[in-house]
């Protein structure tokens, strides 16, 4: 018999049906380790598995807390329990949140971060969360995107026989997970966690301790140890490369936390960054169960440029100090130098405009202390030392526009006095007003968004009244 469309819909909603993850006491959705089965309501609600929470840590229950836990659960730890138990990373994962409750649960003693036991928690206290805020869409900068979150005030205390109470105080964020599920016959939500982070308070000085540090006290003994790699300042996201034992070889940008390792030697090696002191290499030697950091920390060589005015302080530090990298990175790669007329007359091939490679490879011959050529051809002594003696602003920033030689960015005039010393011989000494024309991008540096100032163009007004002066275009052009 052919069967009949009616019958065949029916076999694909039973077929839909069937297939539907169950999130109920009966058929539950396979957290690890799986649970036999939930005595508690099931969670349709939120509320409802908030409720589930506080029950299944007052009744100690291991595989309650599996079933609250989504599969991509993540636990993100403060600070101060990754600063004190840094094998740990900054988060723990749905396994480790089952195993430490597990050891917790069974009475098993604790292990400070020393390695000290520590008695185990006999009951467990914990007052009904307060709700701070509504559930509702994760925000931008918060640790899990795209899912619902709350934050809640809670009050844990975990009670030891013959020994202080740890007491865990403050907030914890919430993050939800919800599916369909199949329940008793019915498909309905199953809400399940899907992360919190620890907000709670942590006091050295007394019992109080971060919810995530007393946790902490049940991880297990780690065969394998963590990486922890610190690049600093914050934000600054520095290339690096880690080799190991057996061929171990990985390479990544900024901070990380690099977890299962073999115990061994490990060496770090880190990028080159243009307009950073950075650090070299180093080893060390990690053991199990232990974490081993490696601090990459680089020092800025000059203020980043996110203002007109700290470009020309920049470009005086580059001049004074024959600072190729920083007068390369001042550099906007449009840059335009108008050259005066002397200049074109006396250098015919450099025409009337420097670009910015013919800029900055004057630039690098002039600071590297090359000799230079006169028109004629002849050697000129290098430069041994340059000085900025006057540097004073005449007009304000304006925008340039058409018919300008240079078009765009900003414009404001200078008068300079700069002296290029040559030893054994007569110095240079360029007098007069400079136009000085900047571009503006936006950028982001350290984590922050700032606008990166950059030198466009140069016009050049300086006079030759001496022997001794020279205009600024026909100095350069010495390097040419």
């Amino acid at each position: 018999m052919i069967p009949t469309n009616r019958w065949l819909t029916g076999l694909a909603i039973l077929a839909a049906l069937l297939t539907l993850v169950s999130c109920s006491d009966d058929d539950p959705v396979t957290p690890t380790p799986e649970p036999t089965g939930s005595s508690l309501p099931f969670p349709d609600t939120p509320g409802q598995l908030m409720a589930n929470f506080v029950a299944a840590n007052e009744a100690m229950d291991a595989e309650e807390i599996g079933y609250l836990l989504a599969p991509e659960f993540q636990l993100f730890l403060q600070d101060a329990t990754v600063g004190a138990f840094p094998v740990l990373g900054p988060t723990l994962d749905h396994d480790d949140m089952a195993g430490f409750h597990a050891r917790m649960f069974a009475g098993v003693p604790g292990r400070d971060a020393q390695g000290n036991l520590t008695n185990p928690i006999s009951s467990i206290e914990l007052m009904e969360p307060v709700q701070l805020t509504d559930w509702g869409p994760t925000l931008s900068g918060d640790h899990l995107q795209g899912v619902p979150s709350a934050l809640f005030e809670v009050f844990l205390s975990f009670l030891r026989a013959g020994d202080k109470t740890l007491r865990s105080e403050g907030q914890i964020q919430f993050f939800l997970s919800e599916q369909d599920s199949l329940h008793e016959g019915v498909v309905r939500p199953c809400f399940r966690l899907a992360g919190m982070a620890d907000f709670t308070q942590e006091f050295k000085d007394n019992e109080s301790a971060a919810y995530g540090s007393v946790l902490a006290l049940f991880r297990p003994e780690y065969t394998t140890g963590t990486v922890v790699v610190d690049c600093l300042p914050s934000g600054l996201s520095a290339a690096w490369t880690l080799t190991g034992p057996d061929g171990y070889f990985a390479q990544g940008e900024g901070d990380a936390v690099i977890r299962d390792l073999d115990p061994g030697s490990y060496t770090i090696s880190w990028e080159e960054r243009d307009g950073w002191s950075g650090p070299g290499g180093s080893t060390g030697n990690l053991e199990a169960d232990r974490a081993l950091t490696f601090t990459g920390a680089y020092e800025e060589r000059w203020p980043f440029p996110d203002s007109p005015a700290q470009l020309m302080l920049n470009f005086r530090t580059a001049y004074e100090t024959k600072d190729t990298p920083l007068y390369r990175n001042l550099i906007d790669p449009d840059f335009l130098m108008l050259l005066k007329e002397s200049t074109i007359f006396a250098f015919p091939e450099l025409g009337t405009t420097l670009d910015a490679a013919e800029d900055l490879g004057i630039h690098e011959a002039m600071f590297a202390g090359s000799a230079g050529r006169d028109a004629g051809g002849n050697l000129t002594n290098p430069v041994s030392s340059i000085s900025t003696d006057s540097w004073l602003q005449l007009t304000d920033w304006t925008a340039n526009m058409p018919p300008d030689p240079i078009p765009a960015g900003e414009s404001a005039l200078f008068d300079v006095a700069i002296d290029f010393n040559r030893a054994g011989d007569t110095t240079f000494q360029v007098r007069g007003q400079v136009r000085f024309t900047v571009s503006a991008t936006d950028s982001l540096h350290l984590g922050a968004n700032l606008l990166h100032y950059r030198l466009l163009g140069l016009w050049d007004f300086t006079q030759e009244k001496a022997n001794e002066d020279a205009v600024f275009g026909s100095v350069k052009a010495l390097w040419r």
